[in-house]
């Protein structure tokens, strides 16, 4: 595609090289395959390892993120709860 620049291609082969679906791919294969679906190489030890502890690091950042977002939520709700009780006592002994 002659009418796209080097940063377009950059920028679309780091979307792809860096999309979790690849790295599983690169992670689980041992073979290399061409645009057009035919085999052309084998995938390196090195390549393999070094996609595997990217998706770690990924599903890491990804489960301590989520752990974090549960942690806002719990606090939350446990505020929630705290002011409901605070306006019931409210509501009891400001008659």
């Amino acid at each position: 595609m002659p009418d796209l620049d080097d940063k377009q291609v950059r920028f679309a082969l780091k979307l792809h090289t860096g999309s979790t679906r690849y790295l599983k791919s690169l992670a689980n294969g041992d073979k290399r395959f061409d645009l057009d679906g035919n085999p052309v190489g084998e995938i390196a030890v090195e390549q393999r390892q070094q996609a595997l502890e990217c998706l770690k690091d990924r599903f890491r950042k990804k489960a301590e993120q989520h752990r974090v977002e549960q942690v806002k939520k719990q606090k939350l709700e446990e505020e929630q709860q705290r002011q409901q009780k605070l306006l019931k006592l409210a509501e009891k002994f400001g008659r």
